[in-house]
């Protein structure tokens, strides 16, 4: 038995990328396959998490979702 899984080009949004608290989140308005979403602090807060993830071929973002805490 084979099984197909439908694959997309094209990503959905980064939830957190409305709401990124104390950051910002830089990312194509529709985001395909390679390109990506890159994420900084705010002074005096830190990364915890990519700075980077990637648009996959399979319609997922790489990585785990990012946030910036305090020091």
């Amino acid at each position: 038995m084979m099984l197909a899984f439908p694959t997309s080009s094209v990503c959905s949004h980064l939830p957190e990328a409305q709401t990124f608290p104390y950051g910002s989140v830089v990312h194509p308005e529709v985001p395909s396959a390679g390109q990506i979403a890159v994420y900084s602090c705010a002074s005096g807060y830190a990364l915890h998490g990519q700075s980077v993830r990637m648009c996959q071929s399979d319609g997922r973002w790489s990585g785990v979702e990012s946030k910036c805490s305090f020091w």
